[in-house]
This record gives C-alpha cells, sequence and structure tokens, in this order.
C-alpha cells in the first residue's frame, strides 16, 4: 500500500467513525420522534373513540377530556417540531459525511486498482520478453 492509499484508508475510516456516531444520535431521535408520533395517534384514537357524550351530566367531564387530550397532543406536536431541526441537520451531516467518505473510498479503489494492472501488465511484459528469449536460445 502506498502513501495514498494509505493516507486515503485513513480518511475513509476517519469519516467512519464520524459517521457511526452520528448515526447512533440520528437513531435515538428517529425512535423518539416515533414514540411521540405513536402516543399522538393514541390520543386522537381516544379523542374518535372515547367522546362520545352518553348523559347530560357526563358533558363536562368529557369536554374536559377533550380539553386536556388535545393539550398533550398540542405538547406532542411542539417537541417533534423541536427535534425536527436537530434530526434534519443530522440527516444532512451524516449524507455530507457518507458522501465523502465514499469519495475517499472510490479514489483509494481507483488507485489500487491501477497500480494492480500496471504490476499485471509488467508481470506480462516480462513474461513476454522470457518468452522472446527463450525462443531467440532454441
Amino acid at each position: 500500500m502506498n502513501g495514498l492509499e494509505s493516507a486515503l484508508l485513513t480518511m475513509e475510516r476517519l469519516r467512519r467513525h464520524e459517521i457511526e456516531e452520528e448515526l447512533r444520535e440520528l437513531t435515538l431521535l428517529r425512535e423518539r420522534m416515533g414514540r411521540l408520533e405513536e402516543q399522538k395517534a393514541g390520543l386522537t384514537r381516544r379523542l374518535r373513540e372515547e367522546t362520545r357524550i352518553t348523559t347530560i351530566e357526563a358533558a363536562p367531564y368529557v369536554m374536559n377530556f377533550v380539553h386536556s387530550v388535545r393539550e398533550e397532543i398540542a405538547r406532542i406536536d411542539a417537541e417533534i417540531a423541536k427535534l425536527q431541526p436537530r434530526f434534519r441537520k443530522l440527516e444532512d451531516k451524516v449524507s455530507a459525511v457518507f458522501r465523502e467518505m465514499k469519495t475517499y473510498e472510490t479514489v483509494r479503489i481507483r488507485n489500487l486498482t491501477r497500480r494492480l494492472k500496471e504490476a499485471r501488465r509488467k508481470e506480462d511484459q516480462e513474461a513476454d520478453e522470457m518468452t522472446i528469449l527463450r525462443w531467440k536460445r532454441d
């Protein structure tokens, strides 16, 4: 491995470590937002299913329930809205670091492939020269 390939491999590894840390945080944020969305869906379902007024006496209790559930849904929406900018920023950063990491990998592999082709070409050339020398001797 030559100096360029070593440097590219080092940069690739550094980016891989960087992306792993960001991916962990992104996964945690995604899970948190998913749990919040599930809570919101459950509350919305409860609003649809549990707000039928069967008696006039139950009306104030149902209205308090509806008010409480709507406040909780608003709180969940606010929390999701607060998490989304960080989530988008991490997504963009992970994407950029991944592209950079893949660029290093692509250049490293292209350089390695070129060196291997050159080595094979030299081996073939030496083999051809040896064949010609043997042929001339006989």
